[in-house]
This record gives structure tokens, sequence and C-alpha cells, in this order.
């Protein structure tokens, strides 16, 4: 056979192996086996130089490295993306947001304003949009938003917008405080509401700490100090402490305080009531 033979003649068997490659590191990658889907990848590529998928598998490796938190070699294999691929293509557009995403999570939202600051893709404008809010900065966070509101133009982006302007309203709208006086404040029951100035909160939760607190201590209490002992007869059956007498039919603790007289035992022990069972058979049966 030639060469040409062999080739035409192993190429389904080559092409079943490539795909049996890349469906074994998607599976480990969306088990969350990440360090063996790494080495699966970089398999790919060595077996597979100048693949289609070459920039499919160095974004997935850039994953891996992300979702372990190696922020700086997920960046790296972003950047490689973004270097070897055609300027605006599906490969580059996606490792450019990715590192967006990475930017936002390890907190460099200064570097993210920077980078879209001129520009009118609705995805980087979201990503300004997140960076400002991050930064407390609402109102550039709101214009960012409906900017990227009005590039999608679309009622599915507009719906998932939507409530970031509920978020930004009330963060705006919250008073600011110092940490230090606002963790002294919340010491005291209702201290918060004070240090917030809601006087009617305030007053309502300080009272009903009072009130809870001195229930408790006015509260008569029964201590048990000692094993629990039993006095018994043929209409009842009690525990008995050191801290409890009986006297005339009716039971008292150490302190006088009077427990009720009609109290009983119960057990849901299936075994105990078994083994009664079985003795109560075997007098019948005697």
């Amino acid at each position: 056979m030639s060469p040409d033979d062999i080739k035409a003649e192993w190429q389904n068997y080559t092409s079943f192996q490539r795909q049996e490659l890349v469906n074994f590191a998607n599976f480990l990658f969306d088990e969350q086996f990440y360090e063996r889907a790494l080495l699966i990848y970089f398999q790919f590529l060595y077996k597979y130089p100048s693949d289609e998928l070459e920039m499919a598998a160095y974004f997935k490796i850039g994953k891996c490295y992300e979702l372990m938190g190696n922020w700086d070699l997920a960046e790296n294999y972003y950047n490689r993306i973004i270097k070897e691929s055609p300027p605006g293509s599906i490969a580059s557009n996606a490792a450019k947001y990715q590192l967006s995403y990475v930017a936002l999570q390890i907190g460099n939202y200064e570097t993210i304003i920077e980078k879209t600051s001129q520009s009118l893709d609705p995805y980087d404008l979201i990503f300004r949009a997140y960076a400002h809010f991050k930064m407390l900065e609402w109102n550039e966070s709101r214009v960012a938003f409906k900017s990227a509101e009005a590039e999608f133009d679309h009622n599915y982006y507009t719906k998932k917008i939507r409530p970031w302007y509920n978020a930004i309203n009330t963060a705006e709208n919250a008073p600011l405080k110092s940490r230090t006086p606002a963790l002294l404040s919340s010491l005291l029951p209702g201290g918060g509401f004070i240090y917030l100035k809601q006087n009617k909160n305030a007053i309502g939760t300080l009272g009903a700490s009072v009130l809870t607190y001195a229930a408790i201590f006015s509260a008569s209490l029964v201590s048990q100090t000692k094993p629990i002992s039993i006095s018994s007869n043929r209409q009842m059956i009690a525990p008995m402490s050191s801290d409890i007498i009986s006297k005339e039919g009716k039971f008292y603790s150490s302190e006088g305080y009077l427990i009720p007289n009609n109290l009983n035992l119960s057990t849901n022990n299936r075994s105990a009531w078994t083994r009664t069972t079985d003795l109560i058979l075997i007098r019948d049966a005697l």
C-alpha cells in the first residue's frame, strides 16, 4: 500500500480518536475535574496542532484555570486567543469578555472602565455598569446600563437589566454610616435602629427585649442536680430528685414551688412495650 492509501484507510480511525479525546476532555470539564481536563486539553493540542478546535481548546484551558482561581494563567490563555484570532471573531470576542469577567472578579474595576470607555458593544457596557456599581458610582452605573439596554434593543435584555435600576436606587438612597459606631450600636438591643434614626423601631425592639429579659430572670426554676429516682404507687409514676419533695400527695421543689399533682410519664420505646407484652403473655400462659 502506498502512503496515500494508508492515510485514506486510517483517516476515519484518527478522526474518531480526535473526537473521543474532545468528548472526554469536555466530560471532565463538565464534571468539574478541572486539573484532569487540563491534561486532556493539552494532550489534544499536542496531538492535533493547528486544528480547527485549537482556539476552543485554549478557551477551555483558560476556563479551567479561571474556575480553579488561577486568574493569571486564565488571563494568559485568553490573551493568547485574542493575539492569534482575527479581531472581531467569535473566539476573540469571547476571550475579551472573559478578560472583563476576570477583572471584575479580582476587583480591577478601573481596568474595565478604561477598556470600555469608547465601546458601543452592549456586553462591554454591561461590564462597565457592573464595575461602576462595585465602585459605588451609582449615576455612572445607571447610564452604562441604559446604554447597554439601548444597544441590545430587545425585550429579553430589558427584563434582565431593569432590576438593576431598582438596586441602584436602593443603594443610592441608603444612608452611609461609619463601621465602628455601627458595630458598637449593634451591641444594644435596638441600637442599630437608633443609629439609623428609626426611633419607633428602636423603642419597640428595646421594649420587647426588656420584657423578655424580665420574664426570664423573674421565673422560678426547678433544677436537677442529681440522678433521677422513681417514686411510684399503683396509680401514678413520677420522677423524684434531690430538689423535689412529695408531701400529702403533692410535689414541691426545694423552694416550695408547687408542681402539678397529675404528673405522668409516657414512652415511645417500642422495645420496652414489646418486652412488657411478652411478660403479660408469659404470665397468662402460666
